[in-house]
This record gives structure tokens, C-alpha cells and sequence, in this order.
């Protein structure tokens, strides 16, 4: 073989190697870019101009969820005006490129780790156009399902939204866009509906294995069609209360509060699907809205099915401010129910009882450890007991303690 065609196929050669490799990488960049364009949470977006994060991730790059700034107050005078303090998002108050927080191990020692700036991505899979499909949400390094059990559109909507498609979603069950790996993250999201993503829908849990293959939840980024006005509920402690807000010509605004009543307030537990005790709030129960105020001098019978059948002013024609917000409660509750608040574990904490559709506390006057148990015994824990004093914001107070 002359010298010239042995340089031409070692060329060759070479050419194939170096278009292996670069396939790979190019495979390996493909997987983060399909995470980090469905992830809008990319920590880059929550810096200040001052090189310190500000943004809403809080777990670590293992899964791990951050723990409370607050509960290292020397760390937090230390490092005055950094953003640390009753919250567990990721910060970076000593000015590292990567935000990061503290988090408790398995072994119960505190450590630190830097945070997964990818936690909480979401995606659409399987869907006919880029505004529907299979919902997948990204923890830990895998992408898995989220189960249809308690899936509702309020949930659709935050995925819609953290995807730049819209503010409305329609959520739809039973594996509509097919089946995925097998693998579910959350059993349910429970968000409010006015979250930015679905990190910051508070109440989210876990699967617990009742899930299964043709229970994956999908959305549809659209109004659901015969639904009537898309409503939703925010401000409240509780998924079924809160501050009315309708949306129309691509906003989200309130309801003024004038001539609002109890027939109103059914009229939206219906629409929204919510049983229980229709109860209307006047005054920004619930808070003050920052959005425009879209309805005055709502008149429903009580009879309606959706908001849009009841006699109202006329859209963005009003004589309020936002001290007159509406809002509305469907509690499933009755009297005598009982919760614990402001513990750091779903079995401790201060007591209160809802009566008249008010939650309340219990004053601690010959408060005895037959009490505690009694408390214990209706909210279903069978454990020991303990009746202890702990300091809440309001002062000395009695809570209750579950001693697993």
C-alpha cells in the first residue's frame, strides 16, 4: 500500500472515532438539554444582580428536602440581608456559584449539599401537540408519573403555566396519553392553583404504591370544554378555601364582594367540584389580590352550575377596591373536628377545633393528659401520647405530642 492511501485511511479511521465519540456526547448533551429546556426552575434564572440566589428550588442535587434556615439562627446572623429565614429554599448566602442548603442525613446528622437546580422540571409526553400529554415531573436524576387519583385541574394548570403554555389546564386520568416507565413520584399535588410550579404546590405527596400502569395523569393546556368560567380558589389554608378569582381575556382577576352571599359561594363549590359547607367570606378574607378586579354585583339563585349563568355587572365595571375581594369556603369539615398546627411533624402540634365554620384553639385551663389522648384517639394516631408546653409566635401554649 503506497504511503498517500495509507494516510487517507488512517484519516478514515480516525473520522469514525471522533464521530463515535462526538455521538455520544452529543447523546449525553441531547439528555440534559431535554431536562434543562423542561425545567423553567434552572437556578440561573433566580439570581440577583448581586450574585445571590433568590429562586424557589429546595432539595438537593440527591433528592433530599432542604431544611429550614431558620433553625440555624447563628448561620443566619451571620449572614445578614442574604434571604435566609423561615423558608428551606436554596440559597447561596456565602456567594458559591451553586445555591445550596443544609439537610438532615439518614443517620440524623445535619449535613450541606448543593442543590439540584433540575428538581421539580416538568414535561409532556405522548400528546398529539406540545400542549398536552403524559405529565412527567423530574426528581432525583429519573422522570417519573404523577398518579390520576386526586388529579384535578387545578394541578393541570400549575404544569401548564410552569411550561410557558397558558394559564388554564384540563387535567384527564387513566393513562390518556399512554402508559411511561412504570415509575410514579407524586401520588398527589394538591396545588391551589395559582402556583408558578409544582415545587411550590405545598401540600404535595409522595406515592405511596397505590399507583399503578393506566393511572398516569395527563392535562390538556386549555379550558375544559361545557365548564363554564375557569375559577379558582386562592390564599386559603385549605384546597377547597379562598380568594375568588375568575379568569377572562387572558387574566386572572377578583370578585368584588358587594351583594356576595352563600348562594354565590355554592354556586362556585359546585362549579369547582367541592362538596361540603358552602360558606362566602367578604372583606379580603383571604388576602388582596395584585390582579385587576373583573366582576361586581354577582346574584346567583343558588341553583346555577357554573359561575357565568349567574346575573352579574358588567366585565371590569366596578366600584371597589381590593379591601372587598371575595372569597369562599366549601369545607368538608363538621363541628367538633379537630387538627394539629405548627408542628414540624403531622402528629404534634398546637390544637384547634372547627366549630361555625371557624377554626379555633383550645385554651390549656385543666388541660390533662386524658385530653391529649382523646385528641390523639380521633385523629387516628394509636401511639403515646404526651401533653408538653411549647412556645409558638402567640406565646405559651399546650400542643400535643405523638411519641412514635
Amino acid at each position: 500500500m503506497d504511503p498517500n492511501t495509507r494516510k487517507m485511511m488512517l484519516l478514515i479511521g480516525l473520522s469514525c472515532l471522533w464521530l463515535q465519540v462526538l455521538s455520544e456526547v452529543m447523546a449525553d448533551d441531547s439528555y440534559l438539554n431535554e431536562v434543562q429546556n423542561a425545567a423553567p426552575l434552572s437556578c440561573s434564572e433566580g439570581f440577583t444582580e448581586l450574585g445571590f440566589y433568590n429562586g424557589s428550588v429546595s432539595q438537593t442535587d440527591s433528592g433530599a428536602p432542604c431544611l429550614r434556615w431558620a433553625e440555624f439562627p447563628d448561620y443566619v446572623l451571620q449572614y445578614p440581608g442574604r434571604g435566609l429565614g423561615e423558608h428551606s429554599y436554596c440559597r447561596n448566602p456565602d456567594r458559591e456559584s451553586n445555591p445550596w442548603c443544609f439537610f438532615r442525613q439518614t443517620s440524623g446528622a445535619i449535613g450541606w449539599a448543593y442543590c439540584d437546580c433540575h428538581q421539580g422540571a416538568a414535561r409532556l409526553v405522548g400528546g398529539t401537540s406540545s400542549g398536552s400529554g403524559r405529565v412527567e415531573v423530574y426528581l432525583n436524576g429519573q422522570w417519573g408519573a404523577v398518579c390520576d387519583s386526586h388529579w384535578t385541574d387545578r394541578d393541570a394548570s400549575v404544569i401548564c403555566r410552569q411550561l410557558g403554555l397558558g394559564e388554564i389546564g384540563t387535567a384527564l386520568q387513566q393513562s390518556r396519553f399512554g402508559s411511561g416507565s412504570g415509575l410514579f413520584h407524586y401520588e398527589r399535588l394538591s396545588c391551589r392553583g395559582d402556583e408558578s410550579s409544582v415545587s411550590q404546590c405545598q401540600s404535595r405527596t409522595f406515592v405511596t404504591g397505590d399507583c399503578s400502569h393506566g393511572n398516569e395523569a395527563g392535562v390538556v393546556c386549555a379550558p375544559p370544554e361545557g365548564s363554564g368560567l375557569p375559577l379558582r380558589l386562592v390564599g386559603g389554608e385549605e384546597y377547597f378555601e379562598g380568594r375568588v378569582e375568575v379568569f377572562h381575556s387572558g387574566r386572572w382577576g377578583s370578585v368584588c364582594d358587594d351583594q356576595w352571599d352563600d348562594r354565590d359561594a355554592e354556586v362556585i363549590c359546585r362549579q369547582l367540584g367541592f362538596g361540603g359547607v358552602a360558606k362566602a367570606w367578604s372583606w379580603a378574607h383571604f388576602g388582596q389580590s395584585s390582579g385587576p378586579i373583573l366582576l361586581d354585583a354577582v346574584r346567583c339563585t343558588g341553583n346555577e352550575v357554573f359561575l357565568d349563568q349567574c346575573l352579574h355587572g358588567d366585565w371590569e365595571q366596578h366600584n371597589c377596591d381590593h379591601m372587598e375581594d371575595a372569597g369562599v369556603s366549601c369545607s368538608p369539615y363538621t363541628d367538633g373536628v379537630v387538627r394539629l398546627v405548627g408542628g414540624d411533624s403531622p402528629w404534634e402540634g398546637r390544637v384547634e377545633v372547627f366549630h361555625s365554620g371557624y377554626w379555633g384553639t383550645v385554651c390549656d385551663d385543666h388541660w390533662t393528659q386524658q385530653h391529649t389522648q382523646v385528641v390523639c384517639r380521633q385523629l387516628g394516631y394509636r401511639c403515646v401520647c404526651v401533653c408538653v408546653c411549647v412556645l409558638f409566635p402567640a406565646g405559651m401554649i399546650w400542643a400535643v405530642v405523638v411519641t412514635i
